[in-house]
């Protein structure tokens, strides 16, 4: 957000009141073309506008009329935040902390400009045959050799094209990707023949040499209401339902009634439903009806009911209706966190000469729920979570030592510091101390920001000796979070009121060169200022929205006054205000209040306190606390017997042909390996020859211990995840890829035959449920012939070469025995 030279939170570098923040492309260029802007928590939409086209608007300048294109396009979503129970006896157990609270995604793009226009895709094109010839300059020119071989799969970014000898046109292209053995880099410059006598290489006569790269579809959201494209995308299809029942799922027709994998159908997304699914989510269903399309094996039933969410399906096309109007869905949609709502809308504004063209997203969270008092104080009493060592000012037992001078110095403002961050040294008398460092303004003006050192008895927080104390993530006004009143009626924060002094102390802070103004570069650099950031964002201001009233309102007037000299920047800036509003179209039917004020956070600083418990697994490596990032974690979920007889129906094979896959693969470890106190996680085994394949060897002399053209090495089975983080940490994608996972030990590399798009929801799955495990492993082998076959006749030579390499040493014969076992165990 540093990037950021506008749209600032509380304050903009108009001076007047802003309740969010601007996301734009300063910060975020990939989110103008290629990344979507996404929903910060799970919710629901209550409220949209999607806007056919930008809106033009006309600015006279200098004799000459500007034609300046925004974005009215916005998406509202209700979020509903609860803690966790608290686990402690005592009159608090079992209490929650809950807060609903609301965002606001404005200025998106609108519905005719989802093709991607991106222009780095303008002159890019891909090599589809190998063995083409690399040259300096085109052939027939002086000089003009060949200096290597274009391999199958480059992507160059065509930057020139001339003619040359024997009738061919040759293309200059700058190389964007090239497969890892190839012999030339990305960004390397090459000729090479594209053309011959007029017409485009077709070395078979019928595909082309190169083929024009087109850039990737813009993700849609699902919260459009109108007819929705959907395409099965799961191996093992997509089940087929009856209506559904007070909130149930409807019956399914069955194994034979489903709808293949690359199906499509389509639904009405604006009479989706939700339903409680088996697996104890809440899950949108739909009534569907089957497309207009022609392939084998079509099923007989031509509507039908189905889950409609990312899980399943994907959306190739939407056709919305409503466009340019506010819609309130009948029933608010579900939407996941992480979703996408849209992307930066271009938004244009008069500059002293010409226009100002910006990408961007106005972000805003606020809440209006009369808890937030007590969801503030922690009225559940919760102390479990991220824990924090909070130090309040001006005490006469915490003070700080100034290394320099020796003087001890009072604080002037309340400190809170992550306990885990903090180091712990012995004072001079040898006592145990929490060591803090401290930024402060001193309240006086024109007073320097000081940097300076101090100790805090950690005894002394122990047993209440000191004022400093302990308390944990869910003690937000502990943690600094204050309310914060403005006057009903200013738009600007320098209007007398209620916070008046306050405003004014922010101003006398990020006034840095004292001349009685702040301007947005002396905001923007305030803003990076820990000692002031920290302060500024935990700010929850109770304010009128700038989304209900027109600008003739009583709130604009300080805006009118302010553009008073400049009527025709005012008549501009006043149709664009009257043009996004939308507050009263909404409030009524979404719970929202009638007179428009509301509480307002740091959409980042309110978000991320949410989330600083631990999201994700923990385990020891070398001693070290380390979060798995890419892992969920286990629900404690198990494979029980109704599961494998519902697998073994679906490959048509013995359950015990099943379960002895499963000993084999990881009898003695289980799904999960956990050491200590460490979370669960699945259980994985890395191969070293995998990565260095994925990775072209480009790590083979670097990190030889992960990275290596033959298999083996393994070592110790607690260090298989110490060796896939080093690999992730140089290669993502090809780490997750490079090992085996979970019950039935299915390589990554492998997801998109286990049923997923991407190795990262493979991965994310294996670590949330073993029932997970199962299902990756009946779509693996649903979709090989020769294991379907192979585990139904339970010829184990066959299947072992398949599942575990032609070179598997034993495992046929393990799997033989195992089965024996369990068979005979009746």
């Amino acid at each position: 957000m540093e990037k950021e030279t506008s749209g600032f939170y509380l304050l903009s570098k108009s001076g007047f009141w802003h309740g969010g923040i601007h996301i734009s492309n300063e910060s975020a260029p990939h989110c103008v073309h290629n990344e979507p802007v996404r929903c910060i928590a799970d919710g629901e939409v209550v409220a949209y506008r999607l806007n056919a086209d930008y809106l033009d608007s006309q600015f006279e300048q200098d004799a000459s009329c500007l034609q300046l294109k925004y974005s009215t396009s916005f998406c509202l979503v209700r979020h509903t935040y609860q803690s966790p129970p608290n686990p402690e006896e005592g009159p608090d157990h079992g209490k929650q902390n809950s807060l609903t609270f609301y965002s606001l995604y404005m200025h998106l793009l609108p519905f005719e400009r989802y093709p991607n226009d991106d222009p780095t895709y303008a002159n890019r094109v891909q090599v589809g045959f190998g063995d083409r010839a690399a040259r300096n300059v085109p052939l027939g020119e002086p000089g003009s050799k060949k200096i290597g071989v274009i391999l199958a799969g480059s992507v160059f970014d065509i930057l020139e094209e001339r003619e040359g000898a024997e009738g061919y046109r040759f293309a200059k292209g700058r190389l964007v990707w090239a497969p890892p053995d190839g012999p030339f880099k990305p960004g390397a410059e090459l000729w090479f023949a594209s053309h011959q006598h007029g017409q485009p290489i077709t070395p078979d006569n019928c595909r082309l040499l190169l083929a024009k790269v087109l850039p990737p579809a813009r993700a849609r959201p699902v919260y459009w209401q109108g007819m929705v494209e959907a395409r099965v995308r799961q191996f093992h299809g997509l089940d087929m339902h009856r209506a559904p029942e007070n909130n149930e799922p409807g019956a399914s027709y069955g194994v034979r009634e489903q709808l293949p994998s690359g199906y499509t159908f389509r639904f009405d997304n604006a009479h989706t439903v939700l339903v409680n699914a088996p697996d104890g989510t809440r899950r949108p269903m739909a009534r569907c009806t089957i497309a207009p399309t022609t392939i084998r094996g079509e099923p007989l039933i031509q509507a039908f009911w189905a889950y409609v969410d990312e899980i399943e399906l994907e959306f190739p096309r939407t056709e919305p209706v409503g466009l340019d109007s506010v819609i309130v869905p009948e029933k608010p949609i579900p939407i996941k966190a992480g979703a996408p709502v849209g992307y930066l809308g271009l938004y244009e504004t008069p500059a002293e000469t010409g226009k100002t063209s910006k990408h961007q997203v106005h972000l805003e969270v606020f809440t209006c729920d009369p808890n937030l008092d007590a969801f503030l104080s922690n009225e559940a009493g919760l102390k479990h979570g991220k824990q924090y060592l909070h130090v309040p000012k001006l005490q006469p037992d915490i003070v700080a030592q100034d290394t320099e001078s020796e003087l001890r110095r009072f604080l002037f403002q309340d400190h809170v510091f992550d306990l885990n961050k903090l180091p712990v040294v012995k004072d001079k008398d040898g006592a145990l101390a929490y060591k803090i460092n401290v930024q402060e303004k001193v309240p006086t003006p024109k007073a320097p920001i000081r940097n300076f050192e101090a100790l805090i008895s950690k005894q002394g927080v122990q047993d209440g000796t000191t004022k400093a104390q302990i308390v944990s993530q869910h003690d937000f006004k502990a943690l600094g979070f204050k309310i914060v009143e403005q006057g009903a009626n200013s738009c600007s924060p320098l209007i007398s009121g209620k916070v008046c002094n306050f405003y004014k102390h922010l101003h006398a802070l990020a006034d840095v060169n004292h001349d009685g103004n702040v301007s947005a570069e002396e905001l923007r650099l305030t803003l990076r200022n820990p000692a002031f950031r920290n302060r500024w964002s935990k700010l929850i201001t109770h304010h009128h929205t700038e989304w209900q009233t027109t600008a003739d309102a009583a709130n604009w007037q300080a805006f009118r006054d302010r553009l008073s000299h400049d009527p025709e920047w005012l008549r501009h800036e006043s149709e664009r205000i009257n043009n996004l509003v939308f507050w009263d179209e909404v409030a009524e039917k979404v719970g929202l209040p009638e007179d428009g004020r509301v509480s307002y956070f740091h959409p980042v600083e309110f978000v991320g306190c949410l989330q600083n418990r631990k999201l994700h697994p923990v385990i020891s490596i070398n001693n070290r606390n380390i979060e798995i990032s890419f892992l969920d974690f286990y629900d404690n979920s198990v494979i029980d017997e109704e599961d494998y007889i519902n697998a073994a129906t679906r490959l048509r094979c013995e359950v015990e042909a099943i379960k002895a896959v499963a000993i084999t693969e990881t009898g003695s470890s289980g799904s999960y390996f956990i050491n200590g106190r460490d979370d669960k996680v699945p259980t994985i085994l890395f191969e070293r020859h995998y990565f260095h394949r994925l990775t072209g060897g480009r790590f083979g002399e670097t990190h030889p211990e992960i990275s290596q053209k033959t298999g083996g090495g393994y070592g110790r089975f607690s260090a298989q995840y110490e060796k896939l983080l080093s690999a992730y940490s140089l290669d993502p994608n090809a780490a997750l890829k490079s090992a085996s996972w979970g019950r039935f030990q299915i390589m990554g590399d492998n997801h998109l035959r286990a049923g997923y798009c991407t190795v990262e929801a493979f991965v994310n799955d294996m670590g949330l449920s073993e029932r997970k495990h199962l299902e990756a492993f009946v779509n693996f082998i649903l979709s090989d012939p020769v294991l379907s076959a192979a585990i139904i006749e339970k010829d184990w030579l066959k299947f072992a070469r398949k599942y575990n390499g032609a070179n598997q040493v034993g495992y046929d014969g393990r799997i033989s025995e195992n089965y024996e076992l369990i068979k005979n165990a009746k």
